[in-house]
């Protein structure tokens, strides 16, 4: 059933569908990074910064490791935020994670931390 869900989500995540993107998700049998990804992206895209975040948290919790993926899509939410004080802390703890360097789309990251700092 996996694949079913990973579809169904995406397809949700694509659309932009928030709420039903959250009824598949509370479906899902078991969750993984990617489908982390989706979620902490489509939260940080339609403004629901605090799912993001708790999404973001939970990671460890499930023995999941975020990624330079994981990072950008919080980013993108704190980019649309007007406190730029988080969007540094999270680069600051991004850099302190050496598994990124060679990962992680900096230029991008970069972008979206001074995104935040525009608003």
């Amino acid at each position: 059933w996996a694949p079913l869900f990973y579809a169904l989500l995406a397809c949700c995540c694509k659309e932009l569908r928030y709420f039903e993107a959250l009824s598949v998700w509370d479906e899902m049998p078991e969750r993984d990074e990617i489908a982390y990804n989706m979620m902490i992206n489509l939260s940080s895209r339609t403004r629901h910064l605090d799912e993001a975040r708790k999404l973001f948290d939970e990671m460890p919790s499930r023995s999941l490791v975020a990624s330079g993926v994981t990072y950008c899509a919080l980013l993108n939410g704190l980019a649309a935020q007007p406190d730029h004080a988080e969007a540094l802390a999270v680069l600051q703890a991004m850099k302190q994670e050496p598994r990124l360097d060679a990962t992680t789309d900096w230029d991008q990251v970069y972008l979206l931390v001074i995104s935040a700092f525009g608003r």
